[in-house]
């Protein structure tokens, strides 16, 4: 019994983490800071990046199953990566990929 609830801590605290990590590029997105380079397009992006995250966060917290907490570590480490990989080098035609992760402004 004690095993199992140590993974289950550990899954939750991971799930957690990706979680947070989904959050701070989020964070980053409001902040004008990243872009996936579709103009007004990028707001249906965010509407999306941004309910994942909150539900993600609630459904870590109401949950204790271990499973469903391994099967979320799953979709955030999913969801992280097609974040990034959008926001870089599958960034839209109106801000094409420079090399940087972030937008930085040109003012």
């Amino acid at each position: 019994m004690k095993n199992r609830e140590v993974i289950n801590k550990t899954a939750k605290y991971t799930a957690i983490t990706l979680v947070t990590i989904l959050n701070l590029l989020v964070l980053l997105m409001w902040l004008g800071h990243l872009s996936f380079g579709h103009g007004l397009g990028d707001i249906a992006y965010l509407g999306y990046y941004t309910l994942l995250a909150a539900v993600g966060y609630i459904t870590v917290i109401v949950n204790k199953n271990t499973y469903v907490n391994l099967f979320l570590i799953l979709v955030f480490i999913i969801a992280n990566f097609l974040f990034i990989q959008k926001a870089t080098i599958g960034r839209g035609p109106e801000q094409r990929w420079d090399g940087n992760f972030l937008v930085l402004s040109e003012t």
